[in-house]
Protein backbone atom coordinates (compact mmCIF):
# COMPACT_ATOMS: atom_id res chain seq x y z
CA UNK A 1 0.00 0.00 0.00
CA UNK A 2 2.63 2.50 0.88
CA UNK A 3 4.52 1.91 -2.50
CA UNK A 4 1.14 2.65 -4.00
CA UNK A 5 -0.01 5.76 -2.83
CA UNK A 6 4.17 6.89 -3.33
CA UNK A 7 3.67 6.04 -7.32
CA UNK A 8 0.56 8.22 -7.50
CA UNK A 9 2.24 11.46 -5.46
CA UNK A 10 4.89 11.05 -7.77
CA UNK A 11 2.47 10.65 -10.93
CA UNK A 12 0.45 13.87 -9.66
CA UNK A 13 3.79 15.66 -9.30
CA UNK A 14 4.99 15.35 -12.41
CA UNK A 15 1.66 16.10 -14.36
CA UNK A 16 1.69 19.41 -12.07
CA UNK A 17 5.42 20.12 -12.83
CA UNK A 18 4.54 19.63 -16.55
CA UNK A 19 1.47 22.42 -16.15
CA UNK A 20 4.16 24.88 -14.64
CA UNK A 21 6.42 24.75 -17.17
CA UNK A 22 4.08 24.75 -20.11
CA UNK A 23 2.70 27.92 -18.22
CA UNK A 24 6.43 29.52 -17.71
CA UNK A 25 7.01 28.95 -21.88
CA UNK A 26 3.57 30.53 -22.55
CA UNK A 27 4.18 33.45 -20.06
CA UNK A 28 8.05 33.68 -21.75
CA UNK A 29 6.01 33.83 -25.80
CA UNK A 30 3.78 36.61 -23.91
CA UNK A 31 6.80 38.52 -22.93
CA UNK A 32 7.90 38.26 -26.21
CA UNK A 33 5.31 39.77 -27.94
CA UNK A 34 5.19 42.58 -25.58
CA UNK A 35 8.77 43.28 -26.29
CA UNK A 36 7.58 42.90 -30.26
CA UNK A 37 4.36 45.13 -29.38
CA UNK A 38 6.86 47.95 -27.59
CA UNK A 39 8.16 48.03 -30.73
CA UNK A 40 6.28 48.60 -33.30
CA UNK A 41 4.43 51.21 -30.80
CA UNK A 42 8.11 52.79 -30.47
CA UNK A 43 8.32 53.06 -34.27
CA UNK A 44 4.33 54.73 -34.64
CA UNK A 45 5.91 57.14 -32.47
CA UNK A 46 8.90 58.02 -34.21
CA UNK A 47 6.48 58.35 -37.45
CA UNK A 48 4.78 60.82 -35.23
CA UNK A 49 7.25 62.90 -34.50
CA UNK A 50 8.12 63.04 -38.28
CA UNK A 51 4.71 64.09 -39.44
CA UNK A 52 4.17 67.35 -41.10
CA UNK A 53 0.85 69.81 -42.40
CA UNK A 54 0.22 72.07 -44.93
CA UNK A 55 -0.16 75.48 -43.60
CA UNK A 56 -0.65 79.35 -45.14
CA UNK A 57 0.33 82.42 -44.14
CA UNK A 58 -2.48 84.32 -43.21
CA UNK A 59 -0.96 87.56 -41.27
CA UNK A 60 1.25 88.72 -38.83
CA UNK A 61 0.93 89.64 -35.23
CA UNK A 62 3.65 92.25 -34.72
CA UNK A 63 6.68 90.53 -36.16
CA UNK A 64 4.75 87.25 -35.79
CA UNK A 65 3.65 85.33 -38.61
CA UNK A 66 0.39 83.56 -37.81
CA UNK A 67 -0.70 80.72 -39.86
CA UNK A 68 -3.76 78.67 -40.27
CA UNK A 69 -4.05 74.86 -41.98
CA UNK A 70 -4.89 74.42 -45.29
CA UNK A 71 -8.58 73.42 -46.08
CA UNK A 72 -11.28 74.11 -48.86
CA UNK A 73 -12.64 77.46 -46.44
CA UNK A 74 -8.92 78.39 -45.53
CA UNK A 75 -7.98 79.12 -49.07
CA UNK A 76 -11.31 80.07 -51.23
CA UNK A 77 -12.43 82.86 -48.24
CA UNK A 78 -12.27 86.45 -48.64
CA UNK A 79 -9.18 87.93 -47.12
CA UNK A 80 -8.25 84.56 -45.00
CA UNK A 81 -4.77 84.72 -46.79
CA UNK A 82 -2.13 87.22 -46.81
CA UNK A 83 -0.96 89.92 -48.81
CA UNK A 84 -4.83 89.57 -50.14
CA UNK A 85 -4.47 86.74 -52.14
CA UNK A 86 -6.95 84.75 -53.50
CA UNK A 87 -7.58 80.90 -54.68
CA UNK A 88 -10.19 79.39 -56.08
CA UNK A 89 -10.49 74.85 -56.45
CA UNK A 90 -11.20 73.33 -59.69
CA UNK A 91 -11.80 69.99 -60.15
CA UNK A 92 -10.20 67.61 -62.60
CA UNK A 93 -12.69 68.57 -65.47
CA UNK A 94 -11.70 72.45 -65.16
CA UNK A 95 -14.97 73.38 -62.98
CA UNK A 96 -14.72 75.50 -60.58
CA UNK A 97 -15.24 74.13 -56.91
CA UNK A 98 -18.30 76.00 -54.78
CA UNK A 99 -20.24 75.79 -51.93
CA UNK A 100 -23.44 75.16 -52.28
CA UNK A 101 -24.60 78.82 -51.31
CA UNK A 102 -22.30 79.91 -53.73
CA UNK A 103 -23.90 77.78 -56.35
CA UNK A 104 -27.45 78.72 -54.99
CA UNK A 105 -26.67 82.29 -55.87
CA UNK A 106 -25.33 81.42 -59.31
CA UNK A 107 -28.98 79.99 -60.12
CA UNK A 108 -30.50 82.66 -58.69
CA UNK A 109 -28.98 85.68 -60.53
CA UNK A 110 -29.02 83.45 -63.99
CA UNK A 111 -26.08 85.46 -65.57
CA UNK A 112 -26.68 88.64 -63.53
CA UNK A 113 -23.69 89.30 -61.31
CA UNK A 114 -26.07 92.23 -59.24
CA UNK A 115 -28.54 89.70 -58.78
CA UNK A 116 -26.09 87.01 -57.72
CA UNK A 117 -24.48 89.68 -55.24
CA UNK A 118 -27.95 89.87 -53.30
CA UNK A 119 -27.65 86.76 -52.49
CA UNK A 120 -23.95 86.38 -50.80
CA UNK A 121 -23.89 86.99 -47.06
CA UNK A 122 -26.66 88.61 -46.26
CA UNK A 123 -26.65 90.98 -49.61
CA UNK A 124 -24.20 93.25 -51.45
CA UNK A 125 -24.05 95.30 -54.19
CA UNK A 126 -21.18 97.06 -56.37
CA UNK A 127 -23.06 100.19 -56.02
CA UNK A 128 -20.47 102.76 -55.18
CA UNK A 129 -22.48 106.23 -55.70
CA UNK A 130 -23.73 108.56 -53.07
CA UNK A 131 -26.96 109.15 -54.69
CA UNK A 132 -26.91 112.69 -52.19
CA UNK A 133 -24.31 114.10 -54.98
CA UNK A 134 -25.24 116.81 -57.02
CA UNK A 135 -23.01 115.05 -59.68
CA UNK A 136 -24.98 111.17 -59.32
CA UNK A 137 -26.60 111.43 -62.34
CA UNK A 138 -23.42 112.67 -64.36
CA UNK A 139 -21.86 109.40 -63.15
CA UNK A 140 -24.32 107.48 -64.40
CA UNK A 141 -23.90 109.03 -67.77
CA UNK A 142 -20.35 108.64 -67.74
CA UNK A 143 -20.66 104.82 -66.39
CA UNK A 144 -23.08 103.96 -69.50
CA UNK A 145 -21.10 106.03 -72.30
CA UNK A 146 -17.82 103.72 -71.10
CA UNK A 147 -20.07 100.81 -72.07
CA UNK A 148 -21.67 101.66 -74.68
CA UNK A 149 -18.27 103.13 -76.21
CA UNK A 150 -16.95 99.36 -75.10
CA UNK A 151 -20.05 97.46 -77.53
CA UNK A 152 -19.29 100.33 -80.24
CA UNK A 153 -22.51 101.74 -79.56
CA UNK A 154 -21.37 105.66 -78.20
CA UNK A 155 -23.71 107.14 -80.97
CA UNK A 156 -26.57 105.66 -78.27
CA UNK A 157 -24.42 107.84 -75.62
CA UNK A 158 -24.84 110.47 -77.71
CA UNK A 159 -28.49 110.89 -77.98
CA UNK A 160 -29.38 109.82 -74.28
CA UNK A 161 -31.40 112.28 -72.34
CA UNK A 162 -32.00 110.88 -69.41
CA UNK A 163 -31.93 107.38 -67.14
CA UNK A 164 -35.29 105.92 -65.83
CA UNK A 165 -35.01 102.49 -63.98
CA UNK A 166 -38.45 100.27 -64.16
CA UNK A 167 -38.98 97.78 -62.12
CA UNK A 168 -41.88 95.98 -61.17
CA UNK A 169 -42.10 95.65 -57.89
CA UNK A 170 -40.11 96.41 -55.18
CA UNK A 171 -37.45 94.11 -54.98
CA UNK A 172 -33.89 95.09 -56.41
CA UNK A 173 -32.61 94.28 -60.15
CA UNK A 174 -36.38 92.99 -60.89
CA UNK A 175 -36.78 95.36 -63.70
CA UNK A 176 -34.50 96.85 -66.39
CA UNK A 177 -32.78 99.98 -67.25
CA UNK A 178 -33.69 102.50 -69.65
CA UNK A 179 -32.45 105.51 -71.85
CA UNK A 180 -35.10 108.18 -73.04
CA UNK A 181 -34.02 109.39 -76.69
CA UNK A 182 -36.54 112.77 -78.60
CA UNK A 183 -37.16 112.07 -81.86
CA UNK A 184 -39.17 114.98 -84.32
CA UNK A 185 -39.99 114.89 -88.71
CA UNK A 186 -37.97 116.53 -90.89
CA UNK A 187 -38.78 118.63 -94.10
CA UNK A 188 -39.87 115.00 -95.73
CA UNK A 189 -41.87 114.06 -92.70
CA UNK A 190 -38.98 111.02 -92.03
CA UNK A 191 -38.11 110.77 -88.26
CA UNK A 192 -35.39 111.87 -87.34
CA UNK A 193 -33.47 111.44 -83.96
CA UNK A 194 -32.55 114.35 -81.71
CA UNK A 195 -29.36 114.82 -79.30
CA UNK A 196 -29.40 117.48 -76.46
CA UNK A 197 -26.95 119.78 -75.11
CA UNK A 198 -26.86 122.19 -72.09
CA UNK A 199 -28.50 124.66 -74.18
CA UNK A 200 -31.74 122.45 -75.03
CA UNK A 201 -32.56 119.51 -77.87
CA UNK A 202 -31.11 120.21 -81.60
CA UNK A 203 -30.98 118.30 -85.04
CA UNK A 204 -28.19 118.11 -86.90
CA UNK A 205 -27.42 120.48 -89.94
CA UNK A 206 -26.49 119.67 -93.52
CA UNK A 207 -22.91 119.68 -94.29
CA UNK A 208 -22.31 121.95 -96.85
CA UNK A 209 -19.93 120.52 -99.56
CA UNK A 210 -18.48 121.38 -103.27
CA UNK A 211 -20.10 119.98 -106.55
CA UNK A 212 -18.49 120.40 -109.96
CA UNK A 213 -20.30 120.24 -113.01
CA UNK A 214 -18.97 117.62 -115.14
CA UNK A 215 -19.79 119.78 -118.70
CA UNK A 216 -18.63 123.27 -117.49
CA UNK A 217 -16.28 122.37 -114.42
CA UNK A 218 -17.48 124.90 -112.29
CA UNK A 219 -17.92 124.63 -108.95
CA UNK A 220 -21.03 125.36 -106.85
CA UNK A 221 -21.63 125.11 -102.76
CA UNK A 222 -24.86 124.05 -101.15
CA UNK A 223 -25.83 121.11 -99.03
CA UNK A 224 -27.67 117.53 -100.13
CA UNK A 225 -31.72 116.86 -98.36
CA UNK A 226 -32.42 113.72 -99.78
CA UNK A 227 -32.13 113.75 -103.54
CA UNK A 228 -32.37 117.49 -103.80
CA UNK A 229 -28.96 119.74 -103.60
CA UNK A 230 -29.65 123.06 -102.55
CA UNK A 231 -26.84 125.64 -103.97
CA UNK A 232 -25.78 128.39 -101.86
CA UNK A 233 -24.62 131.86 -103.50
CA UNK A 234 -22.88 133.31 -100.30
CA UNK A 235 -20.32 130.60 -100.04
CA UNK A 236 -17.44 129.50 -102.15
CA UNK A 237 -15.11 126.93 -102.15
CA UNK A 238 -11.17 127.30 -102.68
CA UNK A 239 -9.39 124.76 -104.29
CA UNK A 240 -5.94 125.28 -103.18
CA UNK A 241 -6.61 125.55 -99.97
CA UNK A 242 -9.74 123.35 -100.03
CA UNK A 243 -11.39 125.35 -97.73
CA UNK A 244 -14.95 126.92 -97.47
CA UNK A 245 -15.52 130.47 -97.24
CA UNK A 246 -18.88 132.60 -96.76
CA UNK A 247 -19.77 136.53 -96.03
CA UNK A 248 -20.09 137.04 -92.69
CA UNK A 249 -23.21 139.33 -92.89
CA UNK A 250 -23.04 140.29 -89.15
CA UNK A 251 -19.24 141.77 -90.24
CA UNK A 252 -20.01 145.35 -91.05
CA UNK A 253 -16.72 145.14 -93.24
CA UNK A 254 -17.96 142.50 -95.20
CA UNK A 255 -14.85 140.23 -94.52
CA UNK A 256 -14.20 136.59 -95.64
CA UNK A 257 -13.46 133.86 -92.99
CA UNK A 258 -12.60 130.69 -93.67
CA UNK A 259 -14.02 127.17 -92.26
CA UNK A 260 -12.31 123.83 -92.77
CA UNK A 261 -16.76 122.79 -92.80
CA UNK A 262 -19.59 124.83 -92.82
CA UNK A 263 -23.14 124.09 -92.14
CA UNK A 264 -26.42 125.09 -93.39
CA UNK A 265 -29.91 124.26 -93.20
CA UNK A 266 -33.77 125.45 -94.70
CA UNK A 267 -35.37 128.27 -93.66
CA UNK A 268 -39.38 128.40 -93.29
CA UNK A 269 -39.12 131.85 -95.79
CA UNK A 270 -37.70 129.48 -98.24
CA UNK A 271 -34.21 130.22 -97.93
CA UNK A 272 -30.95 128.90 -96.39
CA UNK A 273 -28.95 129.56 -93.24
CA UNK A 274 -24.91 128.96 -93.10
CA UNK A 275 -24.01 127.70 -89.75
CA UNK A 276 -20.61 127.44 -87.82
CA UNK A 277 -21.66 124.87 -86.14
CA UNK A 278 -23.77 121.24 -87.27
CA UNK A 279 -26.28 121.65 -84.27
CA UNK A 280 -29.80 123.43 -85.19
CA UNK A 281 -31.30 124.51 -81.59
CA UNK A 282 -34.78 123.95 -80.82
CA UNK A 283 -36.40 126.63 -78.52
CA UNK A 284 -39.70 125.57 -76.23
CA UNK A 285 -42.13 128.42 -76.79
CA UNK A 286 -44.94 127.00 -74.99
CA UNK A 287 -47.01 124.52 -76.81
CA UNK A 288 -44.05 122.69 -79.53
CA UNK A 289 -40.83 123.81 -80.89
CA UNK A 290 -38.90 126.34 -82.87
CA UNK A 291 -35.79 125.32 -84.49
CA UNK A 292 -32.86 128.34 -85.41
CA UNK A 293 -34.32 128.12 -89.11
CA UNK A 294 -38.10 129.11 -88.32
CA UNK A 295 -39.51 125.72 -88.78
CA UNK A 296 -42.15 124.44 -85.51
CA UNK A 297 -41.56 121.04 -84.48
CA UNK A 298 -43.45 118.54 -82.24
CA UNK A 299 -41.19 116.68 -80.18
CA UNK A 300 -41.92 113.15 -79.29
CA UNK A 301 -39.58 111.21 -76.23
CA UNK A 302 -39.53 107.59 -75.83
CA UNK A 303 -37.93 105.37 -73.76
CA UNK A 304 -35.53 102.22 -74.71
CA UNK A 305 -34.25 99.63 -72.68
CA UNK A 306 -30.85 98.93 -72.09
CA UNK A 307 -29.82 95.53 -72.39
CA UNK A 308 -26.92 93.70 -72.69
CA UNK A 309 -24.88 93.76 -76.00
CA UNK A 310 -21.46 92.65 -75.38
CA UNK A 311 -19.65 89.64 -75.29
CA UNK A 312 -16.63 89.78 -73.40
CA UNK A 313 -15.81 90.02 -69.96
CA UNK A 314 -15.07 93.50 -69.45
CA UNK A 315 -17.87 94.59 -71.27
CA UNK A 316 -20.39 92.59 -69.39
CA UNK A 317 -18.17 94.11 -65.96
CA UNK A 318 -19.01 97.47 -67.67
CA UNK A 319 -22.84 96.95 -67.84
CA UNK A 320 -23.59 95.64 -64.68
CA UNK A 321 -21.59 98.61 -62.90
CA UNK A 322 -23.62 101.29 -64.59
CA UNK A 323 -26.83 99.10 -63.97
CA UNK A 324 -26.15 99.12 -60.36
CA UNK A 325 -25.40 102.75 -59.56
CA UNK A 326 -28.93 102.83 -61.64
CA UNK A 327 -30.88 101.07 -60.08
CA UNK A 328 -29.55 102.30 -56.43
CA UNK A 329 -29.65 105.79 -57.60
CA UNK A 330 -33.33 105.47 -59.12
CA UNK A 331 -34.38 102.87 -56.02
CA UNK A 332 -33.71 105.80 -53.66
CA UNK A 333 -35.41 108.67 -55.76
CA UNK A 334 -38.14 107.12 -57.48
CA UNK A 335 -39.24 106.03 -53.56
CA UNK A 336 -38.83 102.48 -54.46
CA UNK A 337 -38.02 100.45 -51.59
CA UNK A 338 -34.25 99.17 -51.72
CA UNK A 339 -32.98 96.15 -50.67
CA UNK A 340 -30.44 97.25 -47.75
CA UNK A 341 -27.40 96.04 -49.50
CA UNK A 342 -23.67 96.39 -48.71
CA UNK A 343 -20.87 98.13 -50.41
CA UNK A 344 -17.70 96.39 -49.52
CA UNK A 345 -15.02 96.58 -52.72
CA UNK A 346 -12.90 93.93 -51.63
CA UNK A 347 -15.95 91.41 -51.29
CA UNK A 348 -17.57 92.70 -54.22
CA UNK A 349 -14.16 91.93 -56.24
CA UNK A 350 -13.86 88.87 -54.61
CA UNK A 351 -17.25 87.52 -55.49
CA UNK A 352 -16.84 89.16 -59.20
CA UNK A 353 -13.43 86.76 -59.93
CA UNK A 354 -15.59 83.66 -58.75
CA UNK A 355 -18.54 85.08 -60.34
CA UNK A 356 -16.57 85.32 -64.04
CA UNK A 357 -14.91 81.78 -63.65
CA UNK A 358 -18.31 79.91 -62.91
CA UNK A 359 -20.27 81.43 -65.77
CA UNK A 360 -17.23 80.91 -68.39
CA UNK A 361 -15.89 77.44 -67.30
CA UNK A 362 -18.84 75.54 -65.60
CA UNK A 363 -19.06 74.55 -61.71
CA UNK A 364 -19.76 72.05 -59.36
CA UNK A 365 -20.09 71.72 -55.71
CA UNK A 366 -18.99 69.03 -53.12
CA UNK A 367 -22.48 67.77 -52.86
CA UNK A 368 -22.56 66.65 -56.48
CA UNK A 369 -18.88 65.85 -57.17
CA UNK A 370 -18.73 64.05 -54.49
CA UNK A 371 -22.29 62.18 -54.54
CA UNK A 372 -22.86 63.44 -50.37
CA UNK A 373 -25.41 65.40 -48.47
CA UNK A 374 -24.77 68.78 -47.42
CA UNK A 375 -23.45 67.49 -43.77
CA UNK A 376 -20.91 65.67 -45.06
CA UNK A 377 -19.77 68.22 -47.58
CA UNK A 378 -19.93 71.18 -45.10
CA UNK A 379 -17.37 69.19 -42.98
CA UNK A 380 -15.20 68.52 -46.12
CA UNK A 381 -14.73 71.86 -46.40
CA UNK A 382 -13.37 72.77 -43.34
CA UNK A 383 -11.04 69.82 -43.22
CA UNK A 384 -7.82 69.94 -43.82
CA UNK A 385 -6.73 66.29 -44.15
CA UNK A 386 -9.55 65.95 -46.25
CA UNK A 387 -8.73 68.70 -48.73
CA UNK A 388 -5.17 67.84 -48.86
CA UNK A 389 -5.52 64.35 -49.73
CA UNK A 390 -7.79 65.38 -52.98
CA UNK A 391 -5.27 67.61 -54.15
CA UNK A 392 -2.52 64.99 -53.64
CA UNK A 393 -5.00 62.57 -55.55
CA UNK A 394 -5.14 64.80 -58.41
CA UNK A 395 -8.78 65.19 -57.82
CA UNK A 396 -8.91 68.69 -57.27
CA UNK A 397 -6.54 71.85 -58.29
CA UNK A 398 -5.78 75.03 -56.23
CA UNK A 399 -5.41 78.18 -58.83
CA UNK A 400 -4.81 81.96 -57.52
CA UNK A 401 -5.72 85.18 -59.30
CA UNK A 402 -3.06 86.79 -60.56
CA UNK A 403 -3.88 90.55 -60.85
CA UNK A 404 -1.11 91.32 -63.80
CA UNK A 405 -1.90 88.31 -66.18
CA UNK A 406 -6.04 88.80 -65.09
CA UNK A 407 -6.57 85.36 -64.41
CA UNK A 408 -6.35 82.61 -62.35
CA UNK A 409 -3.09 80.74 -62.38
CA UNK A 410 -2.51 76.64 -61.37
CA UNK A 411 -0.69 76.41 -58.60
CA UNK A 412 0.62 73.38 -56.03
CA UNK A 413 0.50 72.90 -52.93
CA UNK A 414 4.66 72.41 -52.64
CA UNK A 415 5.30 75.29 -55.33
CA UNK A 416 2.80 78.09 -53.60
CA UNK A 417 5.14 80.98 -51.98
CA UNK A 418 2.21 81.22 -49.42
CA UNK A 419 2.19 77.44 -48.02
CA UNK A 420 4.77 75.85 -45.88
CA UNK A 421 5.19 72.41 -44.71
CA UNK A 422 5.35 72.42 -41.39
CA UNK A 423 5.60 70.33 -38.06
CA UNK A 424 2.59 69.00 -36.99
CA UNK A 425 2.91 70.07 -33.17
CA UNK A 426 -0.52 68.79 -32.51
CA UNK A 427 -0.09 65.04 -33.59
CA UNK A 428 2.95 65.26 -31.87
CA UNK A 429 0.86 65.84 -29.00
CA UNK A 430 -1.48 63.51 -29.60
CA UNK A 431 1.21 60.87 -30.22
CA UNK A 432 3.30 61.33 -27.48
CA UNK A 433 -0.02 60.98 -25.17
CA UNK A 434 -0.96 58.01 -27.13
CA UNK A 435 2.44 56.36 -26.90
CA UNK A 436 3.14 57.14 -23.27
CA UNK A 437 -0.15 55.36 -22.51
CA UNK A 438 0.57 52.22 -24.41
CA UNK A 439 3.83 52.22 -23.13
CA UNK A 440 2.74 52.26 -19.21
CA UNK A 441 -0.01 49.66 -20.18
CA UNK A 442 2.93 47.20 -21.71
CA UNK A 443 5.23 47.71 -18.71
CA UNK A 444 1.92 47.07 -16.35
CA UNK A 445 1.55 43.56 -18.36
CA UNK A 446 5.25 42.95 -18.33
CA UNK A 447 5.44 43.77 -14.68
CA UNK A 448 2.58 41.08 -14.06
CA UNK A 449 3.61 38.35 -16.45
CA UNK A 450 6.84 38.77 -13.78
CA UNK A 451 5.07 38.14 -11.02
CA UNK A 452 3.78 35.04 -12.41
CA UNK A 453 6.76 33.79 -13.92
CA UNK A 454 8.40 34.39 -10.05
CA UNK A 455 5.51 32.54 -8.22
CA UNK A 456 5.71 29.70 -11.44
CA UNK A 457 9.24 29.17 -10.43
CA UNK A 458 8.88 29.15 -6.97
CA UNK A 459 6.33 26.81 -7.70
CA UNK A 460 8.29 25.12 -9.96
CA UNK A 461 10.89 24.57 -7.39
CA UNK A 462 9.29 22.65 -4.76
CA UNK A 463 7.43 20.72 -6.72
CA UNK A 464 10.57 19.27 -7.71
CA UNK A 465 11.93 19.07 -3.79
CA UNK A 466 9.10 16.97 -3.67
CA UNK A 467 9.50 14.73 -6.63
CA UNK A 468 12.91 14.07 -5.30
CA UNK A 469 11.70 13.08 -2.05
CA UNK A 470 8.83 10.87 -3.41
CA UNK A 471 11.51 9.13 -5.47
CA UNK A 472 13.51 9.35 -2.46
CA UNK A 473 10.80 6.24 -0.67
CA UNK A 474 9.78 5.00 -4.26
CA UNK A 475 13.55 3.58 -4.18
CA UNK A 476 13.76 2.66 -0.49
CA UNK A 477 10.10 0.87 -0.72
CA UNK A 478 11.88 -0.98 -3.81
CA UNK A 479 14.69 -2.21 -2.29
CA UNK A 480 12.34 -3.65 0.91
CA UNK A 481 10.61 -5.26 -1.04
CA UNK A 482 14.02 -7.52 -2.99
CA UNK A 483 15.10 -7.83 0.45
CA UNK A 484 11.96 -9.36 1.59
CA UNK A 485 11.92 -12.02 -1.17
CA UNK A 486 15.45 -12.74 -1.20
CA UNK A 487 15.38 -13.58 1.95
Amino acid sequence: MGMSASQARFLCLTARLSDNEVTQQNLAYSKQRLSDNSQMINDQYLEALNKTKYQVLTGYNGTQANYADVSYNQMTGCNTVACGKQYIVKDNTGKILVSNAIAQAFAYGNGDFNKFLTKIDGGYTQSDLNINDIDAEEKIHEAWDKYLASVGQSEIADHILKFGFHAYDDTSYNGYATYNTAYTTDLNGEEIQLNKDADGYYKDNYLITAKKDANTGIITCGFQIGDNFHELENVSYNTESKKFTFTDFTDEEGELTEYDALYADLTADGNAKVFESSKNHLTFNGSNYTSDTGFTHDVTVTSDVLNFEGSTTAQRELYDYALAITEAYYNNTNAHTAEKLTYDPQIVNHYKNIFNEMRTKGYTTVEEKYNTDNTKAATNLKDPQWFVKQLKAGNLVLSYYSTTEKKFIGTTLDDDESITEKEDKSAMAIAEQTYQKAMDNLENQDKQIDLRLNRLESEHNAIQTEIEAVQSVLKKNVENSFKTFNG
